[in-house]
């Protein structure tokens, strides 16, 4: 008996095949930002930091600033008068 394999069959298995690449791919990202959470947080308000123009903070000045910024809650009120 010979089974027929059409083009939908293989685009299907395509499909499917990258789909489980991707779950793979983000299970290990939520994995590593699991594990380095804060290492990433601190390299990234240093790099905002720097890139503001202001002074990067040594230590974990960094982390708390960045820690306080997302607590602060903000809504569209602070945000059309943040030019003010």
């Amino acid at each position: 008996m010979k089974i027929n394999v059409t083009k939908n069959s293989k685009l299907g298995m395509a499909m499917s095949e990258y789909l489980i690449v991707l779950a793979v791919v983000a299970l290990g990202c939520i994995c590593i930002f699991g594990l380095f959470g804060k290492q990433i947080k601190y390299t990234t308000a240093r790099a905002a930091a720097t890139l503001s123009g202001e002074t990067a903070v040594a230590g974990n000045d960094a982390l708390k600033d960045s820690d306080a910024a997302a607590a602060k809650k903000t809504g569209m009120v602070d945000f059309n008068n943040a030019g003010n």
